[in-house]
């Protein structure tokens, strides 16, 4: 273990500091302090404790460097609304995260997960049928995907070079016997009785789509759908709430075709959720973002995905933490992850492009019950309410 340490460093006026940018401070800073994570107040950045190793340079140098990378990385990517709605109707005074927690509708399974079960499960089947509804209406097929995904897939995808943080390993034991009884008599095991891993806990549902059509020659206009369990690793920002997860229920719907046909399906689906949420006068913002489903994370890529609003993200608001979550998100990936599974269209689709929809429905229900309340018979029809 490294000595004590305290620090902190103090944003330059002059450079551009805000939410996005210090998520991600604490994200990577702790790979980098030996495991602190900082606390962010304003432009001041503080870490202090005990390092697991120590430190090669001082902490404030430290975070000098890493604010110095970030900036230079969210260098104009601004993000930019693209819509909005504001709801009439009355704020949810409750903690509604504390309130399920008493009803016994959220049960803690860990840092970062939760057993579902009442109203907040009955919420998400009926939120489910919905979405489901949909995608099966405009011509989708449903597909389901296991738990786990290949290394290697995520390394084609570029998510391992991107988010290598977020990245959840499975590894078995080795073939001998040593490892197999020190697995069986102790509390904690050693990297060195585990093989090398070569899976990896999905962080998202549409890898899986293209590992599922991998080297394909002949892949036409589809359209799919799938729920599956995702999982990230983030403890720096997992709390003790349901706005950041570690495991977590996605529903996504996965589209191929040509670059026209794929933005204006992708468009669709934007416009049939915003609909739904302005129905059920729930308060939203819709804004351009931007993420890893280019090869790297580079500046010109990231401003790239930005400048053309490739990605969106519909966030609904939590009252009780003052934050506003993404609950929906809008990626066109263009051609960057068709050509990285090697997948090539035919015929009309020859120049293959491919989008995806995905909805994160523990934080979508989350944020529904803030706007809703606990009594689900107040909520709307379409969710299963008889309002």
């Amino acid at each position: 273990m490294g000595q004590a340490i305290q620090g902190g460093y103090d944003v330059p006026a002059e450079l551009r500091w805000d939410a996005e940018i210090a998520k991600s401070l604490i994200e990577w800073a702790p790979y980098e302090l030996g495991g602190l994570r900082p606390t962010v107040d304003g432009r001041r950045i503080h870490v202090a404790g005990v390092p697991a190793d120590p430190l090669a340079e001082a902490p404030e140098a430290i975070l000098e460097r890493l604010v110095a990378g970030l900036v230079r990385g969210f260098r104009d990517l601004e993000e930019q609304s693209v819509d909005s709605h504001r709801s009439s109707r009355a704020v949810i005074e409750r903690d509604m995260f504390e309130a399920l927690l008493a009803g016994g509708d959220l049960v803690p399974a860990g840092l970062g997960d939760f057993a579902y079960r009442g109203r907040f499960l009955e919420a998400i089947e009926h939120l489910d049928a919905l979405v489901r509804g949909y995608a099966l209406s405009i011509g989708a097929s449903e597909e389901a995907y296991p738990v786990l995904i290949p290394a290697a897939s995520l390394r084609r995808a570029g998510h391992l070079n991107s988010f290598p943080h977020h990245a959840l390993f499975v590894a078995p034991v080795r073939f001998d016997a040593g490892s197999i009884a020190e697995v069986r008599g102790v509390d904690s095991v050693r990297a060195a009785v585990l093989a090398p891993p070569e899976s990896v806990l999905a962080p998202t549902v549409c890898y899986h789509c293209f590992q599922a059509r991998i080297d394909r020659s002949d892949q036409r206009e589809e359209i799919v759908t799938a729920l599956n369990l995702c999982h990230r690793h983030e403890p720096a920002l997992t709390g003790h709430t349901l706005e950041r997860l570690t495991t977590f229920r996605m529903r996504e719907l996965v589209f191929f075709g040509t670059p026209a046909s794929v933005a204006e399906r992708l468009d669709a689906c934007f416009a049939w959720f915003l609909e739904r949420l302005r129905g059920w006068d729930v308060g939203f913002r819709a804004t351009t973002a931007n993420d890893a489903f280019f090869a790297n994370s580079s500046d010109s890529k990231r401003a790239f995905q930005t400048a053309l609003q490739l990605k969106r993200e519909v966030r609904l608001h939590v009252p009780s933490t003052d934050r506003w979550i993404a609950v929906g998100s809008f990626n066109n990936h263009r051609d960057s992850l068709v050509k990285a599974f090697g997948i090539e269209g035919v015929g009309a689709d020859a120049s293959l492009a491919s989008a995806c929809v995905g909805f994160g429905y523990d934080r979508l229900v989350y944020a529904l019950f803030c706007a809703f309340g606990d009594n689900l018979d107040a909520w709307p029809a379409e969710l299963g309410g008889r309002d």
